[in-house]
């Protein structure tokens, strides 16, 4: 999950805190479950796509997934929660960048 959401740059940072156990009913029975708690950094644009991200790729049928809203921080930290959740843009081709024309592949010599 961690890997998924940073790769696409749906958060800047995630925290796993190992360890928690979780009680709770679940389809009439009493549960008890040794689990991990994943907190996302992330800004309020990106929460439903992060959220469909640990929808797909979590093994529970209903993974928790909760917002707790950032009222305040460093300005040096939530500067750099929305720089690193920013789309990367590829910098255009240097002088010395030449163009591939063709497949890609190795030339072919005749």
């Amino acid at each position: 999950l961690a890997a998924a959401a940073l790769d696409a740059r749906q958060c800047a940072c995630t925290q796993i805190v190992p360890g928690l156990e979780s009680h709770y009913r679940w389809k009439g029975t009493l549960e008890c479950s040794r689990e991990l708690l994943v907190v996302f950094k992330t800004r309020r644009a990106l929460v439903r796509a992060l959220e469909r991200t640990v929808s797909r790729l979590h093994p529970y049928e209903v993974p928790q997934f909760v917002v707790i809203p950032i009222e305040g921080g460093s300005k040096a930290y939530l500067a750099w929660i929305d720089a690193e959740t920013r789309p990367v843009k590829t910098p255009p081709p240097g002088p010395n960048h030449r163009a591939r024309v063709g497949g890609g592949g190795p030339a072919s010599t005749s």
